[in-house]
């Protein structure tokens, strides 16, 4: 059945995430019943579990994406996590001309929209892998 956006919805199954470093968990009262079905894709990749040369011994998911699947953030114009955390600042409340904020609101679209396409292709190679 794979796991894709549609399968994270509802109340059962698996939910994909990388990188949670103990905030996912703490928002407990946001999503109730989520944080016990969150599969941490970091995981496997930091404990070695499956890894790849083209990883270069890391264990991200920018480094992890393109060693398994070929899909990098080079095209983007938000290309990893701090990018994203100033665009938003910046967005959000910054004094900025409204073609600006939008522009950062779009290339914000675009990075978390393939951070969210990476869980899912991820979680398909490595079952493919499995398989």
């Amino acid at each position: 059945m794979g796991n894709t956006p549609e399968n994270n919805k509802g109340s059962e199954g698996p939910v994909s995430a990388s990188g949670n470093k103990g905030g996912f968990v703490e928002r407990k009262v946001v999503c109730e019943g989520l944080p016990e079905r969150t599969v941490d894709l970091l995981i496997p990749f930091r404990n070695y579990w499956f890894h790849h040369r083209d990883q270069h011994g890391r264990a991200s998911l920018k480094d992890v994406l393109p060693a398994l699947t070929g899909t990098d953030y080079s095209h983007l114009e938000i290309q990893d996590g701090n990018a994203a955390a100033r665009a938003f600042t910046a967005a959000e409340f910054g004094d900025l001309p409204a073609g600006e904020r939008e522009l950062l609101r779009n290339n914000l679209l675009q990075y978390c929209g393939l951070d969210t396409q990476a869980m899912v292709d991820l979680l398909g190679a490595l079952e493919k892998i499995t398989d």
